[in-house]
């Protein structure tokens, strides 16, 4: 029988390899600063961002997105991020543990809810 707890432990283990293992992108390309330094910093200013534009009604709320989400792709969200996606476009970045344990990447534009893409399927 298989033990979700040790399934949710190799999955995160999982993660936290390949996010180690991106190169640096952006303004601290090259910088000898540690990601666990500046990722906080950038989190905050993007979640501001993402709150301001949710305010002016640019991005759909979080919760509804995720539970069309996990209805269309039969699993359950297990990680996400909201990023700028152009001058006037935010996506929401979605992780889905699916149902029969594969793990799938979905891209969906934070203003429409379109799907932009999938990865993992």
């Amino acid at each position: 029988m298989i033990n979700a707890g040790d399934t949710m432990r190799k999955l995160l283990i999982l993660l936290a390899i390949v996010f180690l293992a991106m190169p640096a992108a952006g303004p601290f390309a090259g910088s000898r600063l540690s990601i666990f330094s500046v990722a906080p910093a950038l989190a905050q200013q993007d979640q501001n961002d993402a709150l301001k534009a949710r305010k002016r009604g640019n991005l759909i709320p979080y919760g509804k997105i995720s539970r069309r989400a996990e209805r269309q792709f039969g699993g359950r969200v297990v990680g996400q991020r909201v990023r700028q996606y152009s001058s006037d476009r935010w996506v929401y970045e979605l992780r889905i543990l699916r149902q029969d344990g594969q793990v799938i990447s979905v891209v969906i534009d934070a203003q429409t809810g379109e799907v932009m893409g999938t990865r993992g399927r």
